[in-house]
């Protein structure tokens, strides 16, 4: 692709990305695609064992590099070794590709790690948290900080961060209860891209497919199964519709 004038380099650090699927790793896939779109150079960098799984499918349009085995273990332990060899690993990465801009998915162990790294080279830099990293809820026993460690690291690096991107109200909250300053809170929701919604041609007809009738309305609910996301209940508001309405409701 040709350069565009002002095309940047952009290094995307993330724990996890493709093959694994979730809305952390579509959403980085997306943002990579469409920087590359643009005319930038974009760099994801991700565990060895992502990579390794990703050279299996088609090449993405853009460059994708690994940390070395265990480095981001090592250094969600939280000793000295393992943030140092991040470190000197970043300084190589930066020295070797000059990046103009650190763009990083997850706020642990990555994002603290490139708030680090960033600020000791002035190096401008955003962090973006996808749930778990930032939230959390003792009921269930979900999120990274309930380990009092990994809680007390998030409270003194994240705040530190030159951006920090929310796409939810709930998450601007959860920055703001760890001391992030409202003026380095970037609140940009996940989108979709219109494009494909505007061009897209019906190849199967799911109801007709799921042998149901014209007239039934038919809701996807689409997310991993997890107690955080709460499917039970949206289950059971399905089964009072179905027995409340003349409508036919199906959940797919």
């Amino acid at each position: 692709m040709k350069k565009v004038p002002n095309a940047y380099k952009i290094a995307l650090p993330t724990p996890s990305f493709l093959p694994a699927i979730g809305g952390a790793e579509v959403g980085l896939h997306n943002i990579a695609k469409t920087l590359k779109a643009k005319g930038h150079e974009p760099y994801i960098i991700t565990s060895f064992k992502h990579a390794m799984s990703l050279r299996r499918m088609e090449a993405p349009p853009y460059t994708v590099l690994y940390y070395p085995p265990k480095l981001l273990t090592a250094y969600g332990s939280l000793n000295g070794p393992g943030n140092q060899l991040t470190h000197l690993f970043h300084y190589y990465l930066q020295k070797r590709f000059r990046f103009d801009f650190w763009h990083a998915t997850f706020g642990f162990p990555v994002g603290t790690a490139v708030i680090q790294f960033c600020k000791k080279n002035g190096l401008s830099h955003l962090v973006r948290c996808v749930g778990e990293d930032i939230q959390i809820d003792s009921s269930i026993k979900y999120g990274m900080r309930l380990n009092t460690r990994v809680d007390r690291h998030i409270r003194s690096w994240l705040p530190r961060a030159d951006n920090l991107v929310a796409t939810t109200e709930t998450m601007i909250a959860e920055y703001q209860d760890i001391g992030v300053a409202d003026d380095k809170i970037l609140s940009i929701p996940n989108g979709i891209e219109l494009s494909r919604f505007r061009n897209h041609k019906i190849g199967v007809c799911l109801k007709q497919k799921l042998k149901l009738r014209k007239d039934a309305f038919l809701f996807l609910a689409v997310g991993r199964y997890h107690k955080k996301k709460n499917f039970e209940q949206l289950i059971r508001v399905f089964q009072r519709l179905a027995d409340e309405s003349p409508q036919s409701f199906f959940l797919a």
